[in-house]
């Protein structure tokens, strides 16, 4: 019986395979299971060099933006630990060391690493705000309960738990694999999916993208301890050099773009993703105005879509209420209650849904439903009547502890 590797390494690739080796080797003291996504705009004949590298190569339909795959990279990797490098990027040979003690020491759930941004060449870096340190969130403990990938631009993971900082970073070669004009591109499409964000008194995309456009740049030698390594990296070419090579090539595989979009949050749902089943379990039926209690509903995905838990992740699938009036129309619409935890095709869980006692007393018809925020209810729900009592004395509307 095979044990699950202590970590995985993987990245997203659509550069050569010598230049993918040169990335990776200041992490073989790791000994750690390689998986690479590979683009399936790159040229055929590389596949044979990735899989020399590599224990899984995966050929992807790219999907527009990389940030979208990582959800789906996830289930990918076999070790407790997952460390992502970006293609164009390469560890600081220190690195390999910092995230082997991180990992035995077992009291974070995550990690970031400094990146230095690699300007105007191989021999030097920006040494200054914001360039620097510029946290990447690259180490995480490959549990999907921790995880989340929003699949935004410069956000591909959040994780939960306790973190550490690490001190040895990751070189960062963006700005020297692109051009200006390249860049200036880049910066574009960059500022249309993520405009208005500011950093350093001027447009995110801009000041990190072109630096040539700043007079008061603060550059520092990159240490002889890691030059070796950047160099590597920067003058690799499409071979992988012997030195580098497993003994067995890795194994193949694909992926469908329905695949890849099954957990992405940056996906749409089809009407076939909104079918469901609310079963009320409470048969207390009663309600105090102005006060909260909630209401036990078991909620059934019989849809074709994933859908995530909590409050903050996309699609936003919560569950709501809303009250009735006489003629059957909505008046109000209530508070929305997260999902406790993801929810496949097929599974179902118990919601305690949160109700405020609406005014005046009397009886009340609730119409319980799933709803996708500012797209659409579900049009599954249930309705019921609820008895709406007043409040004894002056008792003042608060919210329950079970609440």
């Amino acid at each position: 019986m095979s044990t699950a590797p202590e970590l995985t390494v993987c990245c997203s690739v659509n550069t050569p395979p010598g230049r993918v080796a040169a990335a990776l080797a200041p992490l073989a003291t790791l000994d750690a299971e390689i998986v690479l996504a590979v683009d399936d705009r790159v040229d055929g004949a590389w596949i044979d060099g990735y899989r020399q590298i590599a224990d899984r190569v995966l050929l992807v339909p790219f999907p527009g933006n990389f940030a979208l795959m990582y959800a789906w990279m996830r289930e990918q990797c076999a070790g407790r630990w997952i460390l992502q490098l970006d293609l164009d990027e390469v560890p600081a040979p220190a690195l390999a060391a910092e995230v082997a003690e991180t990992i035995a020491a077992g009291d974070v759930t995550h990690a970031w690493v400094p990146r230095r941004w690699l300007y105007p060449d191989g021999g030097r870096w920006l040494a200054q705000w914001p360039w620097r340190p510029d946290y990447a969130l690259r180490l995480l403990r490959n549990d999907p309960a921790l995880l989340r990938f929003p699949g935004l631009l410069h956000c591909t993971v959040r994780a939960l738990g306790p973190s550490r900082y690490l001190r040895a970073p990751l070189y960062h070669a963006d700005l020297l694999m692109t051009d200006t004009a390249g860049r200036e591109r880049k910066q574009l499409a960059y500022e249309r999916e993520l405009p208005g964000f500011v950093i350093d008194g001027l447009s995110l995309n801009e000041v990190y993208y072109l630096p040539e456009r700043r007079r008061d740049l603060r550059l520092a030698a990159v240490p002889a301890e890691d030059a070796a390594a950047v160099g590597a990296f920067l003058h690799a070419g499409v071979g992988v050099s012997p030195p580098l090579r497993r003994a067995v090539p890795g194994s193949m595989g694909a992926a469908t773009v329905d695949e890849i979009w099954r957990l992405s949050e940056g996906r749409t749902l089809g009407e076939d993703a909104y079918d469901a089943r609310l079963v009320l379990l409470d048969d207390d039926l009663r309600l105090v105005s102005g006060e909260w209690r909630t209401f036990d509903v078991e909620v059934h995905n019989r849809g074709s879509a994933h859908w995530p838990g909590g409050m903050d992740a996309l699609p936003q699938i919560r569950l709501a209420y809303r009250w009735l009036g006489p003629d059957g129309q909505p008046l109000e619409e209530g508070t929305r209650t997260g999902l406790p935890a993801p929810l496949a095709p097929g599974a179902r869980a118990v919601v305690p849904l949160e109700v405020a006692g609406p005014a005046p007393p009397g009886v009340w018809t609730i119409e319980i439903d799933l709803v996708h925020e500012d797209v659409r209810w579900f049009r599954r729900g249930l309705r019921t009547r609820i008895d709406v009592r007043a409040p004894a004395g002056d008792a003042r509307a608060t919210r329950t502890s079970a609440v």
